[in-house]
């Protein structure tokens, strides 16, 4: 499974969501949301429906970022997560692209999305390390991830620069890293991970 992780695995279900993979049907729906929630992500702009276009191209082609869309049992969609950077030689990656739509939250489902992204990095695609940045004044993701097992770690404003030329100083960013899935006790029957052919 921890080869080209976008061909080898099509659902992932966890106690209560269930996670597909982002297609091309999802493009409005995920612009729209991104807009609404603008804010939340490290490049604040509204995009068009040509951006998104041209993102997904891109994601599509990239063998390094899996975005998932979440989805209750019901079928309502309540918000998207993201492993990106995979990088299978030093077997880290980053998670992030979080979203959760306002009327789910609250009730434990953010959480449960990062502790499956956890299990599926560190079970499945056999990770070391993820890792995970989050604007400062975002509590609520800052607890989700403690919670799940990220510790805080620093780093200079001047490299968070270099890597993101769009980086706000007035909003600085948490940085997190998780290295270990057993400090977690994370329960492996929580999430299942259904492989399939694409």
């Amino acid at each position: 499974m921890a080869r080209n992780f976008k061909g080898g695995i099509i659902m992932l279900k966890s106690k209560r969501i269930n996670f597909s993979p982002v297609s091309e049907e999802d493009i409005e729906w995920l612009r729209e949301n991104r807009n609404k929630h603008k804010d939340s992500f490290f490049d604040a702009g509204e995009i068009s429906i040509d951006q998104q276009k041209a993102w997904y191209g891109r994601y599509k082609e990239s063998a390094t970022d899996n975005m998932y869309i979440a989805t209750l049992k019901s079928g309502d969609k309540i918000g998207t997560i993201a492993l990106y950077n995979i990088d299978i030689a030093s077997r880290t990656a980053t998670l992030g692209r979080v979203l959760l739509l306002e009327e789910y939250r609250g009730y434990g489902y953010a959480e449960e999305m990062v502790r499956t992204m956890l299990r599926v990095a560190f079970e499945h695609i056999r990770l070391y390390k993820v890792k995970v940045e989050v604007h400062i004044d975002n509590i609520n993701a800052i607890a989700i991830y403690a919670r799940s097992g990220f510790k805080s770690i620093t780093r200079p404003i001047q490299l968070l620069e270099a890597t993101n030329p769009n980086y706000d100083r007035k909003k600085p960013l948490v940085i997190g890293s998780y290295d270990n899935l057993s400090e977690s006790g994370y329960e492996s029957q929580e999430s299942n991970i259904m492989e399939g052919n694409d």
